[in-house]
This record gives C-alpha cells, sequence and structure tokens, in this order.
C-alpha cells in the first residue's frame, strides 16, 4: 500500500524530512501520553519502594541528570524524567502496537523497502529549566552503513519555538556527517554531552507554522 504520494517522498529525499500532520488521531495521541505517565508511575512506585535505580540504559524511565544529582527539585515526578527509552523493545504492548500501525509501517515500507526493523523507541520529555537537546546528527552515534534508517517524531503536547518544538536543518543529510565533539564541560562526567556543530539555530520565521 502507498501512503505518500510522489511529490510527499521527493520532498523527503530532497530535505531530509516530510511533516504529515494527523497521521495520528487525537485518541491515538492521548493515548501515547496516557501510556508514558502510567510507565513513569509504575517505575516509580517501585523506584520509591526499593530505593534502587539502574543504569540509564538499562532503564526504561531515564530521570533527568539535574534532577539525579539533586540540583533541581521538579513540581511532580513527570518533570523529574528525561525520556522513556526502549519501550517496544522491551514488550510495552502499547508502543509495540503502535511501532505496527498500518500507516507508520506502510510509510517505512514505501521508503525502505519490505525488509524493516525496529532500531529503537524513544519518548523525549525535556522538563522545564532542564539542559537543551544539541543539534545532532543521529549518525554520528549509530554509524549506520548504508544509511537505510528513517525516525518519526510525534509531538505529544503543541510544539512551538517558545518552548522548544523541534528543528530541522533542510537538506543537511545530503551533506555527510558532520564533526561532532565533546564539550569542555563535559569532561570528567559520565553524561556524554555533545556539542554540535550542524548550523545556527534556526530563526523564528523558519519553523512551520502551528496548523
Amino acid at each position: 500500500m502507498s501512503f505518500l504520494t510522489t511529490e510527499q517522498l521527493s520532498e523527503y529525499r530532497e530535505n531530509g524530512y516530510l511533516v504529515i500532520r494527523g497521521l495520528l488521531s487525537p485518541h491515538e495521541v492521548s493515548g501515547t501520553r496516557d501510556e508514558m505517565k502510567r510507565i513513569i508511575d509504575e517505575w516509580y512506585e517501585e523506584y520509591e519502594a526499593t530505593g534502587e535505580e539502574g543504569p540509564a540504559w538499562k532503564e526504561i524511565v531515564n530521570r533527568d541528570p539535574a534532577v539525579k544529582k539533586g540540583e533541581m527539585e521538579p513540581d511532580n515526578r513527570y518533570q523529574a524524567v528525561r525520556r522513556l527509552y526502549r519501550m517496544a523493545a522491551r514488550n510495552n504492548e502499547f508502543f509495540v502496537n503502535q511501532v505496527k500501525h498500518e500507516k507508520i509501517t506502510a510509510i517505512c515500507r514505501q521508503v525502505l523497502g519490505d525488509d524493516v526493523k525496529l532500531l529503537q523507541s524513544m519518548a523525549l520529555l525535556k522538563p522545564p529549566g532542564t539542559a537543551e537537546k544539541r543539534w545532532h546528527q543521529d549518525n554520528a552515534y549509530f554509524r549506520l552503513t548504508p544509511l537505510d534508517v528513517m525516525a518519526f517524531w510525534i509531538a505529544i503536547d503543541p510544539a512551538f519555538v517558545e518552548n522548544g518544538c523541534m528543528h530541522v536543518e533542510s537538506g543537511s543529510h545530503l551533506q555527510g556527517v558532520a564533526e561532532h565533539k565533546v564539550p569542555d564541560w563535559a569532561s570528567g562526567t559520565d553524561q556524554g554531552g555533545i556539542l554540535y556543530s550542524l548550523a545556527e539555530t534556526p530563526k523564528k520565521e523558519k519553523v512551520l507554522p502551528e496548523a
């Protein structure tokens, strides 16, 4: 089944991204938000009962480093969480079904072919007052060859320039992987902070307007 038009495919290959408004229904988006809250509640109940928290790569719930260090006191447990990680890989039924969504799989097969595999599933919460998500290219980490990979980004809340919406530098995928450096402030830490050098921060007028 072909989901994207010829024009949409051309736009995706030229720009490196494609905005598909209404890909998921409002009910599906709110269900995603509810499941994320349920995962955090369940994780916190166990954490508060045991006082034990494993390394980030082993945990589906990753608290923000500033919260872990006691440098920030969040208003609630949801604002303490930086990201959810590997939800589908950990066999969470909701997210397993989401990555198998008929629209998502149809687009994947149209772009990549029939042999499609899941590389990762992640939700970035970016609590207010915490560090920004710096400019980066995913393949600086993945180092995939050939680079037959794509990502679906779903806005769970309204996303604006003021609250940290997604920014994309159009066509940057055609220039290969730029140099990624560890900044001085990250030396001696285990956070793996990266200083990205792709482009200047886009101007507000370059960001797609609200639908």
